[in-house]
C-alpha cells in the first residue's frame, strides 16, 4: 500500500511503527508506559551513558526543518534539538548512533528549555545496522511536562546500536517543540557475556547440589524410616 511504502522509506516497517496521531494528541495511554523523574545522583548509579558524544556517539539523522541534534548527545543545558511540533507529514523523529552495540535497557530524555513544546507519547526503534528499513520496536512510552530528566525501563533489553525516537504527540501549544538531552544505558557484549556465563555456572552448580543431595535425602529417610519405633 502507499502507507506502508511511505513508511519504509521513513526508515520503519509496518509491523514495527503504527500510524503517527495527530499533532499534539496523545495515543491511548495505556499503551505507553509512562517515566520517572530522576536527578544527577541517580544517573550516576545507571553506569556508562552510551549516547554520549564524549564516547563517540553520533546523532546521524532527524526529520525536515529540525535542527541541533547533535546537542542531544552533550552535556550543555542551553542547546538542544529544535523541531516545528506540527510537520505537513510524518512525525518528529532522531536517529543515534551509540558507542558500540550494547543490550539497552534504560533511555532517559532531558528537556530543559522553558519556552517551547516538549515530547509526550514517543516510540524507540532499534538496530544494530544503519540505514535500515527495517526497525524493531523497543518499547512505547510517555513523558511528562517536566523541565527534569525522565527514566524510562524497557520491559526487556534489546540489542542495538542505532536507536530512533518518533515523537508522536507533545505538551504545550508552542510553535517549536524542543528536546535537550538523550541518554542511553545497558550491558556491553562482553558485559552481557559474562552475565550469561555467570548465571550459567550458577545453573550448574545448582545442578550439581540437587544431584549430590539426591543419596543424602534418601539416606536420611532410609534411617528415619529404620529408626522409627
Amino acid at each position: 500500500s502507499d502507507a506502508a511504502a511511505t513508511t519504509a522509506k521513513n526508515g520503519t516497517n509496518a509491523s514495527a511503527a503504527p500510524a503517527p496521531e495527530p499533532a499534539g494528541k496523545a495515543p491511548v495511554e495505556s499503551k505507553f508506559a509512562k517515566g520517572r523523574v530522576v536527578d544527577d545522583q541517580h544517573l550516576a548509579t545507571l553506569g556508562v551513558n552510551h549516547a554520549a558524544f564524549d564516547l563517540g556517539s553520533k546523532a546521524l539523522a532527524t526529520n525536515k526543518d529540525a535542527k541541533g541534534q547533535s546537542a542531544l548527545l552533550r552535556t550543555d543545558r542551553d542547546k538542544y534539538w529544535i523541531s516545528p511540533c506540527k510537520l505537513d507529514k510524518g512525525v518528529l523523529w532522531v536517529v543515534i548512533e551509540l558507542s558500540e552495540i550494547i543490550h539497552v535497557h534504560t533511555v532517559v530524555l532531558g528537556s530543559f528549555e522553558y519556552y517551547s513544546s516538549t515530547p509526550n507519547a514517543f516510540q524507540v526503534l532499534g538496530q544494530v545496522v544503519y540505514p535500515t528499513d527495517e526497525w524493531h520496536v523497543l518499547g512505547h512510552f510517555q513523558a511528562s511536562p517536566t523541565r527534569q530528566f525522565q527514566e524510562f525501563k524497557l520491559s526487556a533489553p534489546v540489542m542495538a546500536k542505532f536507536l530512533k525516537f518518533r515523537f508522536l504527540s507533545h505538551h504545550g501549544s508552542e510553535f517549536y517543540c524542543t528536546l535537550s538531552s538523550v541518554r542511553v544505558y545497558g550491558r556491553t557484549q562482553w558485559e552481557e557475556m559474562g552475565r550469561m556465563l555467570d548465571a550459567n555456572e550458577e545453573v550448574v552448580e545448582e545442578a550439581k547440589r540437587r544431584l549430590d543431595g539426591v543419596p543424602a535425602a534418601a539416606d536420611d529417610g532410609s534411617q528415619n524410616a529404620s529408626g522409627a519405633p
